[in-house]
């Protein structure tokens, strides 16, 4: 309450006109007499009294303006309910940014992203990852470190395994996986992803 008071307070510092026409491209534009609204929003455990009180030294503050101030009363103590494709969603997004991380702290790697493609629960399809990582230098990713990359991230998510995560680096350099690779990708070679 005392915060709100003294929102209030440094208010009254400042005017708050508020100028009845807009400029736009071909001149003025009349928008009318309408008063802008100034919305308080307050702790639903404010008191009646304290409302008025804030009511009244609002009206007093933009009596000479065409400001209105309303309080509302807000529900700060109920969240609403999440449904459960949002906590899936949370959910991955944390789980990639862990594995970033994670891959971050690698040799040679300045930074990561994890980008993950996790099936609907009815779905049978083995989700799937790439890994697009900041290396220092070209030729610092290898088959060895791609490896590595393809066991922590295959190990973050259920279901997922190595063979399904792609690795690619700043450079274009991508290191395909061993079904990749027998598909008829080459081997560590600038493919179709330009360094930007």
């Amino acid at each position: 309450m005392k915060k709100l008071a003294m929102i209030l307070i440094g208010m009254v510092a400042f005017n708050a006109l508020a100028c009845r026409f807009n400029v736009r491209d071909v001149g003025f534009v009349d928008l009318g007499s309408a008063p802008y609204r100034l919305f308080v929003f307050l702790p639903d455990a404010t008191t009646k009294a304290e409302r008025e009180s804030l009511q009244s030294i609002a009206y007093a503050t933009y009596l000479d303006s065409n400001v209105k101030a309303e309080m509302v009363a807000c529900f700060f103590d109920e969240a609403p309910a999440e449904s459960d494709f949002v906590k899936r969603v949370k959910r991955v997004r944390a789980q990639q940014d862990e594995l970033a991380r994670v891959i971050a702290q690698l040799p040679n790697v300045i930074a990561a992203r994890v980008h993950a493609v996790i099936p609907e629960p009815e779905d049978k399809r083995n989700p799937t990852a790439t890994v697009l990582m900041q290396m220092k230098n070209q030729g610092d990713l290898d088959a060895k470190l791609a490896r590595t990359i393809r066991l922590i991230v295959s190990k973050g998510f259920k279901g997922m395994v190595p063979a399904n995560v792609s690795v690619t680096d700043n450079f274009g350099n991508f290191i395909p996986s061993p079904v990749e690779h027998n598909a008829g990708l080459p081997q560590k070679k600038n493919c179709a992803l330009k360094h930007f």
